[in-house]
């Protein structure tokens, strides 16, 4: 009866509130992947030289300005791990050997072996002294893993972005 079709009101409400936050959500985080897939792209086309530091370091440190919600982003090259990343301090390109990072190396030998990027799961990040979310683009020529792009957001800013939307007026 009445309590029947009350709960199913509210299960129906639940469901679009969830629906719209997802597609906020969506909507936040599509620029950054398309971000990736583009500087992706220009680095497989040999248009930007990933062997050149400081034109890759200048195609990075463009790219922080089409994304905001981007806290950093990185290139690591797959034969060695070195990093050259750059990130929204307006500091110095960082240029790092994360050959001793364990998690980087797996990321590497799954690609090699046909893995594909994306998402990763949330994790603490010493650099940014907060939890990141990252995503994880492999970089190819000619059928070859080169390296991988990691694009960083920052889950505070994420969850302030959703909690913007979510409280009530």
């Amino acid at each position: 009866g009445a309590t029947q079709n009350t709960f199913a009101l509210l299960r129906d409400k639940a469901g679009l509130t969830l629906d719209a936050v997802e597609q906020r959500v969506r909507h936040h985080v599509e620029p950054v992947a398309a971000q990736a897939d583009y500087l992706k792209t220009m680095i497989e086309s040999g248009l930007i030289d990933a062997d050149d530091p400081r034109v890759l370091g200048v195609a990075l440190k463009a790219a922080l300005a089409a994304t905001p919600q981007v806290a950093g982003i990185g290139f690591v090259r797959a034969d060695d791990l070195r990093m050259l990343g750059a990130d929204r301090s307006g500091g110095a390109l960082g240029e790092e050997d994360w050959s001793g990072r364990p998690e980087i190396a797996k990321i590497v030998a799954d690609l090699r072996a046909g893995g594909a990027g994306g998402w990763r799961a949330p994790v603490w990040s010493p650099a940014f002294r907060q939890t990141i979310i990252p995503l994880v683009t492999p970089v190819r020529r000619d059928g070859r893993l080169i390296g991988l792009l990691i694009l960083v957001l920052d889950a505070r800013e994420l969850s302030a972005y959703v909690a913007g939307f979510s409280t009530p007026d």
